[in-house]
């Protein structure tokens, strides 16, 4: 703790203090807590309690106040903007560390709301550096086999296992407890109680009246023994606070004793019966003294009686997602209006970024819609699967979702069901979706949405971007004709990034969908269709090289799916964080957020998205010659891309292959792996190579390899495709080609296309572009006899890719500085001079052998130290050099 608080100034580290219940964690915390005042910190506090976790921003209130309070933002406007409700509370934050440090404290994480724990997540990563820091703590087990799960809001904090305390150390609590214990006694509490302070107080305290007996139980069971001994007032007392957690005095009275203002009786059972089970703040806020007295609380009370509590509290809430929990957890009898309440709070629920909530609050308006209003639940169970899904229960939704799709529905209700279906799972998509178009009849909206699904899966999925096209094209016509703004901005959207794939540039659709979109509602907050526009835009601007652009699109979505709390989401808008970090050659950032995306995929059980995740892992560790992982990758999509017939997958493995086998120096196998997978691309009509690069990298791998017929092709075919498509990028690129061909041909003017490119790319952004046109343009001025102006280049290319941990080309611009450092030991031997010079008189190496009495491996091995003593890749550059070239490195 003191360690905590020291480094805070300085160097900030969050704490998370983990343990049993009872073991002492909430006492260690409060101490961290008084130190961090003491030395005139700011302590921002929340403790939540069991039945909190739902109630979306209930921490955030606590840490910052109601939502008419200085900087304190309602969950309603944080999640209708993030970007902009998310920085009030990042500025709030950042202007409070000017003044002093800041500590976030939280007392039982695990019941932290998830509106509260994304926020807290996102203020630490926007506010790296300043002295804020997380001190928290988290129940990971409780007697009864209660397994909490530890649910952490930092990306970085010390974990602190608390144990237990040894036997003269628990004395010390007994004594201050007022509990005088002999040692054998003392030997046994310690013994039966495993060194867990709460435990050995009850126990100390059922051993003061005689009740040995219990000494083998657990302190859950001890304190249900204690709450089932209490008078009937002082366990309805208990019973409500157990309901309520933290509550204010009168609320409580109310709800134990029926009366409106009746505190006074309230105040003396806390003096007595309850002096050890509940606390009462000084701002009149009463709560169970530890948090699993309220688990025991919940755990002891008879379900009929919970119900009522329950039914009681509904007209004391004026929240109406609160309220609409509690009338859900008191109803048994299908009620149409109820069922419609819980319906609209499922809505207001999701609108704050409570999915987990939404969708229980679905569920039990589904249970308790009346049977003759069948369409109803299932319009609601709908719902239900659109909130599990963002709440990253996939599963439960998939499952849901087939169910509803085996019973029987109107043709409009079973299209709108497999539409949401294909959303969930792509295995299958292209079945599901022509059968829900057969199904569809004349709803024209359904089918319009269907349309644009499909274009979706095919045009970014299964590559098939003519069949792609052709279905956005009808989605957009139907869109427009029914003036469904919504519809327009998806189907626009959708049209315009297939059409940029097929290299056909339709940038005015873009910002027909964005004007569209901004003045649309209609699809559920946080659904896939409703981020679409946005999404597509910023992967438009990666894929044309305007990198700022794309950040500002990504971080956008991605703090709108953090915040909405949608799981289903997240992963997804990490792998393109990550892309969009790789392009910008900030690797070990792109493998941070590709950790991220697969862990939230992995928790969901979201298997789709760790193979669109696997796509920026495996790039990052081939890049680095990581053969372990960027295999796996490669597999893992090819797999994928057999079981849900994907063919653009096996583009996507293809291009990780052929990015590792460059790393490792095989330049003849990336060659074949780029080939392949442009081959593939062309089969299926992709044109733009900002959406995967294989015709770049193939051709880099012919220009090292010396396949100047080749390569010169490749180029060709590049040149063409970006005068067709304006990208900044692929136009650098194309210049890059351009200075390989003629490089390859002998000319020594490619270095000044080189720079260009260099210069291009690094102006956009693009460091790893532009570091590997920076070696080509210092190897060619290495030709041109500049050694020394090459040497500095190179050495800043070197800088750059070791930092990266970019294997392959560090070791190339390694072996290209050996070269320079050892030029003056570099000239040719007469033997050299002798094979160079029948080369370039057109001998081959049988001919050299038998003309200078040596063998053929002797020619080739004297060629391999003539090429490097020359700087020249083969045969061809060798013999276009004059006979009396000089040795370069």
């Amino acid at each position: 703790m003191e360690e905590f608080v020291t480094r805070l100034v300085s160097a900030p580290r969050s704490m998370v203090l983990v343990g049993e219940a009872g073991i002492g964690k909430s006492t260690l915390w409060t101490y961290g807590l008084d130190r961090a005042a003491d030395a005139g910190y700011h302590v921002l506090t929340t403790r939540p309690a069991e039945d909190d976790w739902p109630d979306p921003g209930l921490g955030l209130r606590d840490l910052f106040g109601e939502p008419g309070a200085s900087a304190a933002v309602p969950a309603e406007a944080l999640a209708a903007d993030p970007v902009g409700g998310a920085e009030v509370y990042v500025e709030r934050l950042r202007a409070l560390t000017r003044a002093a440090p800041v500590v976030l404290a939280i007392d039982d994480l695990q019941w932290l709301d998830g509106l509260t724990r994304r926020l807290i997540r996102h203020l630490l990563r926007c506010l790296d550096g300043e002295p804020i820091a997380v001190l928290a703590t988290a129940r990971t087990w409780t007697p009864g086999a209660r397994e909490v799960p530890l649910r952490h809001p930092v990306l970085d904090a010390d974990v602190v296992e608390i144990g237990p305390l040894p036997v003269r150390d628990l004395r010390g609590v007994l004594v201050r407890d007022g509990r005088r214990v002999t040692l054998p006694d003392l030997n046994r509490i310690h013994e039966v109680a495993g060194g867990n302070p709460l435990f050995a107080l009850e126990l100390s305290r059922q051993w003061h009246h005689g009740e040995r007996q219990a000494v083998r139980r657990s302190a859950l069971a001890l304190l249900t023994d204690q709450i089932e001994s209490l008078p009937e007032e002082s366990r309805r007392i208990l019973d409500a606070l157990a309901i309520t957690g933290p509550a204010p005095l009168a609320t409580i009275g109310r709800l134990a004793t029926g009366e409106a203002h009746d505190v006074e009786r309230v105040l003396a059972h806390l003096g007595g019966p309850l002096a050890h089970l509940a606390d009462l703040d000084d701002h009149f806020v009463l709560r169970c003294g530890h948090p699993l007295i309220a688990t025991a609380a919940l755990a002891a009370l008879d379900p009929v009686r919970r119900q009522d509590l329950h039914a009681r509290l509904v007209p004391l809430l004026t929240d109406p997602v609160e309220r609409a929990r509690h009338l859900a957890l008191s109803a048994t009898v299908p009620d149409e209006h109820v069922a419609a309440e819980l319906e609209a709070a499922a809505g207001r629920a999701i609108r704050r970024g409570a999915a987990s909530t939404a969708a229980e609050l679905a569920a039990h308006s589904v249970r308790l819609t009346p049977t003759p209003q069948a369409s109803h639940a299932t319009i609601r169970a709908l719902a239900e699967v659109t909130f599990r899904a963002g709440a990253g229960q996939i599963a439960q939704a998939t499952l849901l979702a087939d169910r509803l799709l085996a019973e029987r529905h109107s043709a409009p209700l079973h299209a709108q069901i497999l539409g949401q279906r294909v959303l969930l799972d792509f295995a299958g998509a292209e079945t599901f979706l022509r059968a829900a178009l057969d199904a569809v009849g004349e709803d024209q909206a359904l089918r319009g949405m269907l349309l644009d699904l499909l274009g979706w899966q095919l045009g970014l999925f299964k590559g098939r971007v003519a069949e792609a096209m052709a279905c956005c094209e009808q989605a957009l016509d139907i869109a427009r004709a029914r003036g469904d703004r919504e519809a327009t901005a998806r189907a626009a959207a959708t049209l315009s990034t297939v059409s940029l794939i097929a290299g056909v540039p339709r940038r005015a659709l873009m910002a027909e969908a964005l004007r569209s979109g901004a003045h649309a509602g209609g699809a559920p907050e946080g659904s896939l269709l409703r981020v679409w526009p946005g999404v597509f835009q910023a992967r438009q601007a990666l894929w044309d090289g305007d990198l700022p652009r794309a950040r500002t699109g990504f971080e956008a979505t991605l703090q709108q799916a953090v915040v909405l709390g949608s799981e289903f989401q997240r992963p997804y808008r990490l792998r393109d964080m990550a892309m969009l970090e790789i392009s910008c050659g900030r690797l070990d950032l792109a493998q941070a957020l590709v950790l991220q995306g697969l862990e939230a995929a992995s928790d969901a059980g979201n298997d789709q998205a760790v193979v669109w995740l696997a796509h920026p892992a495996g790039l990052v560790a081939a890049m680095r010659g990581g053969d372990e992982q960027a295999l796996w990758a490669a597999m893992r999509i090819e797999a994928w891309a057999a079981r849900v017939d994907e063919p653009l997958r096996l583009a996507v493995a293809q291009q990780i292959r052929g990015v590792l086998a460059a790393a490792q120096g095989a330049w003849a196998a990336a060659l074949e792996h780029h080939l392949r997978g442009l081959a593939r691309l062309d089969d299926l009509g992709v044109v733009h190579p900002g959406f995967l690069p294989a015709l770049p990298c193939a051709i880099e791998a012919a220009a090292i390899l010396g396949e100047e017929g080749l390569c010169a092709d490749l180029v060709a075919r590049q040149t063409e495709r970006a005068a067709g498509l304006g990208s900044p990028w692929l136009d650098a690129i194309a210049v890059l080609g351009r200075g390989h061909a003629r490089l390859l041909a002998g000319d020594l003017d490619a270095e000044q296309d080189f720079r260009d490119s260099a210069r291009r790319l690094s102006a956009l952004g693009f460091t790893l572009d532009a570091h590997r046109a920076g070696y080509f343009a210092a190897v060619t001025s290495v030709r041109a006899g500049r050694r020394t102006f090459a040497r500095a280049e190179l050495g800043a290319c070197r800088t750059h890719f070791a930092a990266q941990e970019v294997a392959g080309w560090t070791a190339m611009v390694d072996d290209a500085l050996a070269r320079l450092v050892g030029v003056d030991g570099a000239r040719l031997t007469p033997t050299e001079s002798a094979v160079a010079a029948r080369v370039r008189a057109g001998r081959r190496n049988k001919e050299i052998a038998a003309e200078l009495f040596i063998g053929e491996s002797t020619v080739e091995a004297h060629l391999t130290r003539i090429y490097r003593k020359l700087d020249v890749r083969g045969r061809q550059q060798l013999a276009a050099l004059p006979p009396d070239a000089p040795a370069r490195a």
